[in-house]
């Protein structure tokens, strides 16, 4: 009898040790974080075994909605991550985890479930095709990334199937020719990247396919010839740039081929006069400019040559009178100009050259007016 208790109780010694082993083994704590000191706004809930985060991980926006599922191993995410819309608590998007790394196949929708993207990662970063949709389920962009950087041909398109724009990529920097599309699958731009950088010729183009501009860059500046057309051919507007400022003579021209304003620029500041002309071939407006590209005064002209309005400024700002006049040469107007503001008193004539009203002005403000 001796015998057998003492082998009972050293099974019962044998157990409880185990009981106190197993409970020590696997201890268990649940995690709760907030965004706030208050512990009013929960942000994480986990648990812990043996102090090191395992199982069931939930992530919480400030305003309390679920944001993020996904299961914990030793302190790893591990599995499929599920994030959701705080609104709807739809699916926005899941990732697949291996050790804490991103790796393999993710898709994200739209609000409504639709399929919005698919890409894959391996070691953290996106390679190979991404692929993003309309919410219609129409393919709206195709790239090819490495190492998390678009890398190789992208392509956009349209939601009605129709190509909108092809570029190139080298490790995340645009290099090689970009092509874009209007709806109708029609041309509409060509420009050439070094590096990230506009560099070579740059054209637009008319509906027909026709040439609507002609640039030129090198290493992202503007340099040579600008060229625009009408959409006959004509030559729009040319003029030249060096170092990315416009130089020397520009000139626009009407659809006839007629010119219809000309200019000078002396290193990117406009100098002397910009004369403009109606299509007949007569004076339009002249503005004159000082040495440093300000206005300094404005003439324009009806279209049998008879002047229509003279104005006078200072460092660009009106200053004197400005006076304008009638097809017969008398007088309409004269206004009175301070730093920009009407100042003083404004008379208005008739055709027959009668004093019609006057108008005082301060600092802009209309303060008085007589009529005569």
């Amino acid at each position: 009898m001796k015998f057998s208790g003492y082998i009972a109780l050293k099974a019962l010694l044998g157990w409880t040790i185990f009981l106190v082993a197993f409970g020590t083994a696997f201890s268990q704590e649940e995690v709760r974080t907030y965004y706030d000191e208050d512990k009013k706004m929960l942000r994480e809930v986990y648990s812990k075994i043996n102090g090191v985060p395992q199982g069931a991980y939930k992530l919480f926006l400030p305003s309390g909605e679920l944001a993020q599922t996904g299961t914990l191993v030793n302190g790893k995410k591990e599995g499929i991550f599920v994030d959701f819309y705080p609104e709807t608590q739809d699916t926005l998007r899941f990732i697949n985890y291996i050790e804490n790394r991103k790796e393999g196949i993710s898709k994200s929708f739209y609000p409504e479930g639709a399929l919005s993207q698919v890409l894959s990662y391996r070691n953290d970063k996106i390679e190979g095709e991404v692929l993003t949709y309309y919410e219609s389920g129409q393919i709206k962009q195709k790239a090819q990334f490495a190492q998390d950087r678009p890398n190789g041909e992208t392509i956009l398109y349209h939601e009605n199937g129709n190509i909108k724009e092809r570029l190139n990529f080298q490790s995340g920097v645009m290099d090689g020719k970009r092509s874009q599309f209007d709806e109708a699958g029609n041309r509409v731009a060509e420009a050439n990247y070094q590096k990230g950088q506009l560099h070579g010729e740059q054209f637009t183009y008319y509906e027909d396919g026709s040439a609507k501009s002609k640039l030129y860059y090198e290493q992202g500046i503007q340099e040579g010839e600008a060229l625009f057309y009408h959409p006959n051919g004509q030559v729009a507007r040319r003029g030249t740039y060096k170092k990315g400022v416009p130089v020397g003579s520009f000139e626009s021209y009407f659809e006839n081929g007629k010119i219809e304003e000309t200019g000078k620029y002396q290193r990117g500041i406009l100098t002397g006069d910009i004369t403009s002309y109606y299509e007949a071939g007569t004076v339009r407006e002249i503005a004159s400019f000082d040495a440093a590209g300000k206005l300094s005064k404005i003439q324009t002209f009806y279209p049998d040559g008879a002047k229509e309005k003279l104005g006078l400024y200072r460092s660009g700002l009106e200053e004197g009178d400005t006076v304008l006049f009638f097809p017969n040469g008398k007088e309409k107007e004269r206004t009175p100009y301070r730093n920009g503001r009407m100042h003083g008193v404004q008379k208005i004539y008739g055709e027959d050259g009668q004093l019609l009203m006057e108008r005082v002005f301060e600092e802009g403000k209309l303060v008085e007016t007589k009529s005569k």
